[in-house]
């Protein structure tokens, strides 16, 4: 089932609550049968589109009155709109129609490579890059991922870290301890959902001077 959606303007301004008609013809001159509702999408929030749901199995010739009892005074160029829809078409030869499938756009949509680099705008490019480097990490750190990565090494520096089970030699020096590193500080603070957990061991020589020290995981 396919979706297609379009426009009915007034002299340039979207027309609501319109009870547009259709009618429809097989281009071999058969009859598709029964014509599909045609639907107001949103008066308030999309004003102005209308839809219709249709399988063709063949190519369809689709005349659209978008004001079928004329009271509303809508010139031709905005009442009538003709359109050719069929099974493989994505481009409608109706610039005011556009096929939407009730999956959404997929991968399979496009052909592979259709759109590259070269077919983005220059900021259009800008603005994914910014988007990702402008989420949040809090969504960002599964086992394995940059996210997580970059939370450990901010932990690391002692950001949204907490240390645990330190032990200490005679003199005083730390020699072991426990280390969890946190999303953010409201999980820090209540001690839960580590994203890391971490062994922190270290040496020293005789005046007190640190000859060693690892962190691993634990």
């Amino acid at each position: 089932m396919a979706r297609y959606a379009f426009t009915i303007t007034n002299a340039g301004v979207a027309h609501t609550g319109e009870v547009a008609s259709m009618s429809w013809w097989y281009l071999d001159d058969t009859d598709p049968g029964a014509e599909p509702t045609i639907t107001e999408l949103d008066a308030v929030n999309a004003p102005g589109w209308y839809y219709f749901d249709a399988t063709p199995t063949k190519r369809i010739s689709v005349n659209i009155d978008g004001d079928p009892g004329g009271t509303a005074g809508l010139a031709d160029s905005d009442r009538y709109i003709f359109a050719i829809i069929g099974p493989d078409d994505f481009a409608i030869t109706e610039a005011r129609l556009t096929k939407l499938d009730d999956a959404g756009f997929t991968a399979a949509t496009f052909a592979t490579d259709a759109v590259s680099a070269d077919a983005l705008a220059a900021a259009a490019v800008a603005e994914v890059a910014d988007a990702v480097w402008d989420e949040t990490l809090l969504g960002h750190v599964a086992s394995g991922t940059f996210g997580q990565l970059m939370a450990i090494a901010a932990g690391a520096n002692g950001w949204n870290m907490r240390l645990s089970s330190p032990v200490f030699d005679a003199e005083g020096n730390m020699t072991s301890a426990t280390v969890k590193v946190y999303t953010d500080s409201a999980d820090a603070i209540a001690n839960t959902s580590p994203i890391g957990t971490f062994a922190m061991t270290s040496t020293y020589d005789g005046d007190g001077n640190v000859t060693s020290y690892l962190l691993s995981g634990a």
